[in-house]
């Protein structure tokens, strides 16, 4: 169980970039709104777990095919969230990166201090062999491209001259 205490809504509000009231000024969320709370960001659920069900099979790769929620009940600061997750289905596949690879299917409840299902994430990923991966090279003449510090700086920027204009 983790706490999803004031403080931890706000610092992933900010984290992330959010600028939304719902999720970053406590007045607003006491006042204006029918929870009369700060809530959490929806994608907080990722704190309280990330969705990868068994992450760790010798020689695969886990490659995050997406997910999918389903929410109940909104996330209030003074909640209290339990996470469970269970691996629902696996099925073959055939790819160009990798040739035979499993899609795994998993399900992942949370739930609050009051045992109400706040919300349900049916997260899919892919395991794909590494060495077969490897020996086909596919990405092999791809590079990392490393920003100079000018380009930061202008990024940076942009960035506050947005959430200027947001608020």
């Amino acid at each position: 169980s983790t706490l999803a205490s004031r403080d931890l809504i706000l610092r992933y509000s900010k984290a992330i970039g959010c600028r939304n009231p719902l999720y970053t000024n406590m007045s607003h969320g006491v006042l204006n709104t029918y929870w009369a709370s700060l809530l959490a960001h929806p994608s907080m659920l990722f704190c309280f777990d990330d969705t990868i069900v068994a992450p760790r099979f010798a020689g695969l790769h886990a490659i995050y095919a997406g997910v999918t929620f389903e929410w109940n009940y909104p996330i209030r600061a003074g909640d209290t969230i339990t996470a469970e997750a269970r691996l629902t289905g696996v099925e073959e596949k055939e790819g160009r990166f990798c040739g035979p690879m499993a899609l795994q299917t998993s399900e992942v409840s949370y739930t609050d201090q009051h045992g109400r299902l706040v919300a349900r994430a049916t997260p899919r990923i892919l395991r794909t062999p590494r060495k077969a991966a490897r020996e086909r090279a596919l990405y092999a003449g791809t590079s990392r491209y490393e920003y100079k510090g000018d380009e930061i700086d202008t990024i940076m920027r942009a960035y506050f001259e947005i959430g200027r204009a947001h608020v």
